[in-house]
């Protein structure tokens, strides 16, 4: 399980798999690449309310 305060920055994103679980606030609405990318990584995600 990953668990962070900020969303991933691309850079993290791209270390990514669907083995992993993210715990995180997430913004995913203005951010289409982000979206994107949490699909293509296959992980489970889930989001922080603020």
């Amino acid at each position: 399980m990953i668990i962070k305060v900020k969303q991933p920055q691309a850079v993290a994103r791209a270390m990514l798999r669907p083995e992993q679980i993210l715990f995180t606030y997430l913004q995913l609405a203005p951010d289409t690449g982000q979206t994107k990318d949490l699909v293509d990584s296959g992980l489970s995600a889930l989001p922080m309310k603020p």
